[in-house]
């Protein structure tokens, strides 16, 4: 996932044109194969932020964007949050679960 894929790159690999790999994706993903790499990069950089402590730089150099700004900005479309607010959401809703209950007052 972190290798830098471009579209003929990909196509070479298998063995079709980048025009057509680009329609079968459309067709049967319903995304471009750079909006589907960029969805996956998002969905392991979510993960990667849940289960360790991680920052969001080594998060997203880690799915293949070296780019913190670029990392956060294409995290954020895909969430809706930025990638801190989600991993101490998410460490917080982990914590809650395997402790036990108390009120928060």
């Amino acid at each position: 996932m972190s290798h830098p894929w471009r579209i003929d790159e990909l196509a070479r690999e298998v063995a079709v044109s980048a025009s057509h790999l680009t329609r079968l994706f459309r067709s049967d993903v319903g995304l471009s194969p750079a909006a589907f790499l960029r969805q996956l990069r998002a969905d392991q950089m979510a993960e990667l932020l849940a289960t360790i402590n991680i920052t969001v730089s080594e998060a997203g150099a880690a799915v293949g964007w070296s780019d913190a700004t670029l990392a956060t900005r294409l995290f954020k479309q895909r969430f809706g949050v930025s990638p801190s607010t989600y991993a101490v959401a998410h460490r917080r809703a982990d914590t809650k679960s395997l402790g036990p209950s108390r009120p928060l007052v």
